[in-house]
């Protein structure tokens, strides 16, 4: 920031001294008035061609101002490099959950108790919501890092809908908010896809329970296999990472499902930008893939020949088993990497080394407004906080993704 303002006051000071020496060639404004005078009436008396090169000379100096010095002044803010910001690092704790203790138990940070936690995502507010996945329930965790249960009833799956515990899910997994506080589920068990109001109100927005298949239509009359990921678009729209049938699926607002993209190996996450392209993570592939909002698929980072762990750029960067994708508002993505136990950032010239190796299977990870990472350890059934602590903040709430 410092180089940036440095460079910005070179320019401000060339283009005041340049527009003083040209204001004061071309219309004499430092002279006196008597000398301006005596200029005019001496003008007069000159011959006409001399007069006529004068006004000539004049009005290439003040094209000259106007023109070229502009140009010049982007050349000299040119010259001088601006500052880079840092990569970010991030200090991770445990925001709710015990390390290696499950169980199905609301309260404070470590007082909760979650049992493979599937999924996660976050509000506008910091609120963060959960797939308790063999708990089937929905979670729901405060910015203080208080655990509560929204939806479901611990150990008690089903499909039917209704309010709070008297909702059912079966082993639920992607989770997605939008910005009016739903919450979109996919159930995966039951090949559907779920909401659940800011009041905890469950109902099925597309789907039929125990009836999985491969069919665009409204509401109950699609159908999906075994859905995974989810993420919703700032209209609304849900986007559904239909790992068997290996697609992506887009849910309207009312309900209707078409089918955007095919041809992967085993979509598990989806994440979709401001500008409404989505971001999927191939993970039998070991890929990270980029389709428009016309269905284009174009491959960002990742090779299927190889599923090792390695940082590079675009083809040459190698995941093993990616499951989870976030976006941020400036378009890098953050990738859960189950096989080696690590959080990947892919910016947009490519991979950057892992942002932690502290957990264990994580698959699922969310960004916030600061830039804050959550993540979904799974096997350590922890909700783990990656609290960024350089750089700028990554993300525009206004052009959230969710």
């Amino acid at each position: 920031m410092e180089r940036s303002l440095v460079k910005t006051n070179r320019c401000i000071g060339w283009e005041r001294l340049t527009t003083s020496l040209v204001w004061r060639t071309c219309f004499n404004r430092s002279l006196p008035s008597q000398l301006r005078r005596a200029q005019s009436v001496q003008a007069r008396r000159t011959p006409d061609f001399l007069r006529f090169l004068c006004s000539c000379v004049r009005r290439f100096q003040i094209c000259a101002h106007v023109v070229f010095l502009p140009l010049l002044t982007a050349m000299l803010a040119n010259s001088i490099p601006a500052a880079s910001q840092p990569d970010p690092v991030y200090a991770w704790t445990n925001f709710a959950g015990l390390s290696g203790d499950c169980g199905s138990v609301d309260g404070s940070g470590s007082e909760a108790r979650f049992d493979d936690p599937s999924s996660i995502a976050v509000d506008r507010a910091g609120s963060v919501y959960v797939t308790d996945c063999k708990n089937h329930t929905i979670r729901k965790v405060s910015v203080a890092g208080m655990v509560t249960t929204l939806a479901g009833s611990a150990r008690s799956g089903g499909s039917a809908d209704g309010k709070g515990k008297e909702a059912r899910f079966l082993y639920p997994q992607g989770i997605a908010v939008d910005r009016a506080g739903n919450v979109f589920v996919a159930d995966c068990n039951n090949h559907t896809i779920r909401k659940v109001s800011a009041a905890g109100m469950v109902t099925t927005l597309a789907g039929s329970a125990r009836s999985g298949g491969n069919v665009d239509g409204e509401g109950g009359a699609a159908r999906f296999l075994y859905p995974r990921g989810l993420a919703v678009d700032k209209a609304g729209n849900v986007y559904v990472a239909d790992s068997w049938n290996q697609s992506i699926r887009k849910v309207s607002t009312q309900g209707i499902v078409t089918t955007l993209a095919r041809g992967f190996m085993n979509p598990t996450g989806v994440a979709v930008d401001g500008k409404g392209n989505v971001y999927v993570v191939d993970a039998y592939d070991h890929t990270i893939q980029k389709v428009s909002a016309v269905g284009v698929v174009t491959r960002m980072a990742g090779s299927a020949d190889s599923h090792a762990s390695g940082d590079g750029t675009n083809s040459a960067a190698l995941f093993g088993f990616p499951s989870g994708v976030a976006v941020d508002g400036t378009g890098n993505l953050y990738v859960t990497e189950t096989e080696n136990h690590a959080i990947w950032k892919v910016n947009t010239a490519g991979l950057v080394p892992p942002l932690g190796r502290t957990f264990k299977n994580p698959v699922s990870v969310a960004v916030d407004s600061a830039g804050n990472l959550f993540v979904a350890d799974s096997e350590n059934n922890l909700i783990t906080k990656g609290i960024r602590s350089t750089g700028e903040p990554t993300q525009d709430p206004k052009s959230s993704h969710y």
